[in-house]
């Protein structure tokens, strides 16, 4: 009989038994058993030279179809078994720039996302608005379904997760296609895809069994989310999300435009004191209405402001900031040096208590201030 395959598993009453459960009464084609793959009857081979296996006797079977086959048999058997399943986070999320643009990406985890656009800097990282549909984490098994059949589709296993059912694809050569993705979200049903590709088809999988079932019940890079019901909301969600911080980038933008034309303004208006300031410096010299020192004088005065009582007064009462005053008490007189301080204190006085009337929307001379100043 010519040996076509040589296989761990095999089927035995629809389920799978492992070369090494058959008892040496049962060699051969005693053992009862069929591949998973073609269906056809194998061989239990338990001779004292080779490694035991079945084999297939004159029929020949596709060694990769035939392993895959094995593989989702026994991934279904372990995942059916366990009490508790990790299910990885799920982030959908959204480029801020992109959304700009409007040529924006979803993504399911910013780390595939990331290594895709080369996104590694904190600074990049906070243009990327995110939305967790699930958390992860290790969740209870309440209930285990294997291949039942679903308007059309036959999930590989479907699990009842702290009351959620979530369906799980176990691929080794073939990946979920558009038609059954369209059919999960038509039926709102959460998808999560394990790959199993890189495990080695040529494995003894007994002998790996507790990395097969690592990768299968825990924390792994091989679980993928391929569709979760409230993707759409978060994306909506993030899509907002990126709006109002576009939004509040461009107001803020704009009082920065007005602040920083209003700095600009004051200074300009700075320039033209100081320039007239300078020019009636200049016109009182060549009167010889000013003394050498008058300069220093007008320093010492504009130095001693802060000690002045009125001065106090007027930060005290808010009429000004220690550097921030109207421009109409800070205009340079001529011989204004007789007054004994600052300006801005003596032209203050004469703004607030005289002319400038709180009660009313114009400047006007206050008549009651006037008279008490008269008399």
């Amino acid at each position: 009989m010519d040996i076509k395959l040589k296989l761990p598993y095999a089927l035995r009453n629809n389920k799978l038994v492992h070369i090494n459960d058959i008892p040496l009464e049962q060699r051969g084609e005693k053992c009862g058993c069929y591949c998973p793959n073609c269906k056809e009857p194998v061989l239990a081979r338990l001779g004292n030279v080779r490694e035991h296996h079945f084999a297939h006797k004159g029929c020949f079977c596709d060694p990769d179809a035939a392993f895959e086959t094995i593989l989702h048999i026994l991934s279904k058997d372990i995942i059916a078994r366990a009490s508790t399943f990790y299910l990885p986070r799920r982030d959908v999320g959204i480029l801020r720039s992109e959304l700009i643009d409007r040529d924006y990406i979803i993504s399911d985890n910013f780390e595939s996302w990331s290594s895709h656009h080369s996104i590694d800097s904190a600074e990049e990282f906070s243009e990327y608005v995110t939305g967790k549909v699930v958390k992860g984490g290790y969740k209870r098994v309440k209930s285990v379904t294997v291949e039942k059949s679903l308007d059309g589709i036959i999930p590989d296993i479907i699990l009842n997760l702290d009351g959620v059912d979530v369906a799980v694809e176990i691929a080794v050569t073939h990946f979920v296609n558009f038609e059954k993705l369209a059919k999960v979200r038509s039926l709102k049903l959460p998808l999560l895809e394990i790959d199993l590709s890189n495990f080695h088809k040529y494995k003894d999988v007994e002998k790996n069994r507790v990395e097969l079932e690592e990768i299968l019940i825990d924390y792994s890079g091989a679980k993928k989310w391929v569709y979760f019901p409230r993707d759409e909301y978060e994306i909506d969600r993030c899509i907002r999300r990126c709006f109002e911080i576009y939004d509040d980038n461009r107001r803020k933008q704009d009082e920065f435009i007005k602040i920083e034309a209003e700095r600009v303004r004051k200074e300009e208006e700075r320039k033209i004191l100081e320039a007239k300031r300078n020019e009636n410096s200049v016109r009182a010299a060549a009167l010889k209405m000013i003394p050498d020192n008058y300069n220093e004088i007008l320093e010492k005065h504009a130095n001693c402001i802060s000690d002045h009582v009125h001065w106090k007064s007027f930060i005290k009462k808010g009429l000004v900031k220690p550097d921030d005053w109207p421009s109409i008490i800070d205009i340079p007189i001529r011989g204004e040096i007789i007054f004994g301080c600052d300006r801005k204190i003596w032209q203050g006085a004469i703004y607030f208590y005289l002319i400038k009337d709180k009660k009313s929307v114009s400047p006007g001379f206050v008549l009651k201030g006037l008279m008490k100043w008269y008399d």
